[in-house]
């Protein structure tokens, strides 16, 4: 791959080259006819005429040597390319062949959370629990999973969390994460997440609120690409799967269930 890429640098500037030396060449052809054939319209001997034919001769082959030197160092440009491309494509194929596939299990209760509370100044606090599973056939490596709850109905703000808890600065870091191997393994985590009264946000003529549970669950496969499954989860309420709008009422608890709302993975 190395020797494609110098190559690759290469070719420009000896096309450059060869383009240069045709054109310096045939301007030095051309003086030397004009001189030659000046000598035989003077003199009119028979040596010079034959020594302005052998040069046009020259110059004939001279030329198409060189055009054929630059399709050449063209059709190598082109090989190099297409040899490097190739190479990409069956590395990125074997990536994808052997990657992990990680996500929230689908089994029961793999999404659980305490009620929402609300302190004396109406900030929002919640404890959770997330249970993860490998469902591939290949291990993944630093596996992480973050949540955080969000008391708003700002959907451009639930974006933005979830951009945030896929960061450098929450998931993917090489020496934090579990190793998760296929099968029957189960990785869990527990954790709180809280709310700010101040940040939240209602969109609807009520002034009420909605929450969310948001967060990723990243990961990394054997060559160290790192890949996240990314989640919403949406409180609502567990006899009529309807989302719940409330008040951040001071000293009050929220009940509710979270179901999936929005997942992608890459």
């Amino acid at each position: 791959m190395y020797v494609f890429r110098g190559i690759d640098r290469l070719l420009p500037f000896l096309d450059n080259r060869v383009n240069y030396l045709v054109l310096f060449t045939e301007m030095c052809i051309y003086v030397i006819l004009l001189r030659v054939f000046w000598h035989v319209l003077i003199s009119g001997t028979f040596w010079t005429a034959f020594a302005a034919i052998i040069v046009a001769i020259y110059t004939y082959y001279a030329r198409q040597q060189w055009i054929a030197t630059a399709a050449n160092l063209g059709e190598a440009k082109r090989s190099a390319n297409a040899a490097e491309e190739a190479l990409r494509i069956s590395r990125d194929g074997l990536r994808i062949s052997v990657r992990p596939w990680v996500g929230i299990t689908d089994e029961i209760g793999s999404v659980q959370t305490s009620p929402i509370q609300f302190d004396a100044n109406g900030n929002a606090s919640m404890g959770y629990s997330i249970t993860v599973k490998n469902f591939s056939q290949n291990a993944a490596q630093n596996v992480m999973v973050v949540a955080a709850l969000l008391v708003t109905e700002d959907l451009e703000a639930i974006r933005a969390k979830q951009s945030e808890l896929s960061g450098d600065n929450f998931v993917g870091k090489t020496d934090m994460g579990f190793l998760l191997f296929p099968g029957n393994a189960r990785l869990g985590t527990q954790s709180a997440s809280s709310f700010p009264r101040n940040k939240m946000v209602s969109k609807s003529y009520t002034g009420k609120f909605e929450a969310f549970l948001v967060g990723c669950v990243a990961y990394r496969d054997q060559f160290g690409v790192l890949y996240h499954t990314k989640f919403i989860y949406w409180l609502v309420d567990p006899a009529t799967r309807h989302p719940i709008e409330f008040d951040a009422t001071p000293n009050t608890v929220q009940q509710g269930i979270f179901i999936p709302w929005h997942t992608s993975i890459d």
